[in-house]
């Protein structure tokens, strides 16, 4: 029978070794003491035992573990093990993808106040994928993650007033969002922002501020941004014609990912 008492205890001697605060830092003995926490029902131990396999600290590193001891912390309550478990399961990290299961943990977490749960649960309430879709759920979770400020979530929201997806199309609410979103650092906000100066939707079109933005977000690491910014510069469209800057972009796009970077390339080649 799990005691409590004890869990505690084991779990505290264990991050005493882990951080080396209280003792001198041993993956080794900090595994120990986490593996007797484990047993003794500590979820908190769990999830250091996963972080541990993840990061190959106090014994060889293995996915397959990590994700076993995620999976048992976020089913003894651990909240970011359970958004740590959606997340596997939703990508087939070191399990077999699964939608059903990852919905359920995302709900779980979300449930328990994870914002990064709810815009999850969110996208898969709006595809139907491992639940019953169901629009209204959906938005209702999407909001809570916009109401805790989370950028993909005003990002997500922005899209959807944009095209009219579930809600009313507006693009004051989409440039408002996307705003919003672009200050937290958000890459594909500040794509479409740029996307919608050049083309003038909802605001005055504005080709030297759209390129502004696609710029912003290629520098924060946006591929379909590199991409965008890479013919923009071979036209000479909202910046100064340059085949060195398109190319290097391109170049970069290509890099991250990007198919019609690649493909660009190709062409300027032949």
């Amino acid at each position: 029978m799990a005691d409590p008492a004890k869990a505690k205890e084991y779990y505290e001697r264990g991050m005493s070794y882990y951080s080396g605060k209280g003792a001198e830092r041993s993956f080794k003995e900090a595994l120990k003491w986490f593996r007797e926490a484990a047993g003794q029902g500590s979820a908190d131990a769990m999830y250091m035992m996963g972080v541990m396999n993840t990061d190959g600290k106090g014994l060889d590193k293995s996915n397959k573990r990590a994700v076993k001891w995620m999976v048992k912390a976020a089913d003894n309550g651990h909240v970011e093990a359970m958004r740590i478990a959606g997340n596997c399961y939703c990508h087939g990290v070191a399990v077999e993808q699964n939608d059903t299961k990852a919905a359920e943990y995302y709900r779980k977490a979300a449930e328990n106040g994870d914002v990064s749960s709810m815009f999850s649960l969110a996208c898969y309430l709006f595809s139907g994928e491992g639940v019953e879709e169901n629009n209204d759920e959906g938005l209702s979770w999407l909001n809570k993650a916009v109401d805790a400020g989370y950028a993909p979530a005003m990002s997500r929201i922005a899209e959807m007033h944009r095209y009219g997806l579930v809600v009313e199309q507006s693009y004051p609410k989409a440039v408002g969002f996307y705003e919003s979103a672009a200050s937290k650092g958000d890459g594909t906000a500040m794509l479409s922002l740029g996307e919608m100066y050049l083309g003038g939707e909802g605001v005055d079109q504005d080709t030297a501020k759209g390129a502004e933005w696609i710029t912003r977000a290629a520098e924060a690491g946006s591929a379909d941004a590199m991409y965008t910014l890479g013919e923009m510069y071979l036209r000479g469209d909202g910046v100064a014609e340059s085949k060195e800057d398109g190319v290097r972009w391109l170049k970069a796009a290509s890099e991250a990912g990007n198919i019609m970077a690649k493909m660009a390339l190709e062409r300027i080649r032949d």
